[in-house]
């Protein structure tokens, strides 16, 4: 019987007369797991099968576990998932007992929760976690050295992503109209920075004028009869 097959998989649980593999997609049939804490996960397929019964004690006491040692460090689960290359959807998860993990993910669980430099420490914590998950715990999957690179490349992704600071200053304001000046910097990871002023005059009905602080400002868009009180305003802004 090829069990050994994804989900939804269109030849999942069909007996296969070919004892090389299965015809249809050419994975490796598995043996029928057996049920009960004994049973060994053998390949990456075989771990995307639901959640058995005998497992739900071991993947809810690491949930809770995992839970409690980020209270304790005073993470958020997003800060966790991002820091560690997960989803926030797959720690949420793995908190509730809803889904299987591996060893190399609780390795960097454990260096994230251990609160030291110290591999030592993490190690212990490591194998304490590793208890705890038991025989539940999932076979790695045989493309970690892919997986391995695509978190490299969020990471780097992540140091690299801008920065936006925006700064407003507001200035004097009369009959309606009023000055403003804005300031934005870009930060990315790399430590360059640009930043960007430019000023707005703001007036009744929503209208708006925007310039750049080189640029010279100019009336001749507001309504002649505002023009002077508009002048003025800018003069006491600017001096």
């Amino acid at each position: 019987m090829c069990i050994g097959i994804s989900e939804g998989h269109p030849s999942k649980q069909r007996q296969e007369s070919d004892p090389g593999g299965c015809g249809s997609c050419g994975l490796q049939p598995l043996p029928a797991p057996a049920v009960g804490p004994d049973s060994n996960f053998t390949t990456a397929f075989d771990c995307r099968r639901p959640i058995q019964e005998w497992e739900v004690p071991y993947l809810k006491a690491l949930g809770q576990e995992l839970r409690a040692l980020r209270l304790e460090a005073g993470i958020t689960q997003e800060a966790l998932a991002v820091s560690t290359g997960l989803s926030s959807r797959s720690l949420r998860r793995l908190e509730r007992g809803e889904r299987r993990t591996r060893y190399t993910t609780l390795a960097r669980l454990s260096v994230r929760l251990s609160h030291s430099s110290s591999p030592e420490r993490a190690r212990d914590l490591l194998d304490r976690l590793l208890t705890i998950a038991g025989p539940a715990l999932a076979p790695e999957s045989q493309y970690a050295e892919r997986l391995d690179m695509r978190r490299e490349r969020r990471a780097r992704r992540q140091r690299d992503r801008w920065v936006s600071l925006h700064r407003v200053e507001i200035g004097p304001s009369m009959g309606g109209y009023g000055f403003e000046r804005h300031t934005r910097s870009q930060r990315p990871g790399a430590g360059r920075v640009a930043t960007k002023t430019y000023e707005v005059l703001r007036g009744p009905d929503g209208y708006r004028s925007k310039w750049t602080v080189a640029d010279q400002f100019s009336t001749t868009s507001v309504p002649p009869n505002d023009r002077l009180l508009v002048q003025l305003l800018y003069d006491a802004w600017r001096s």
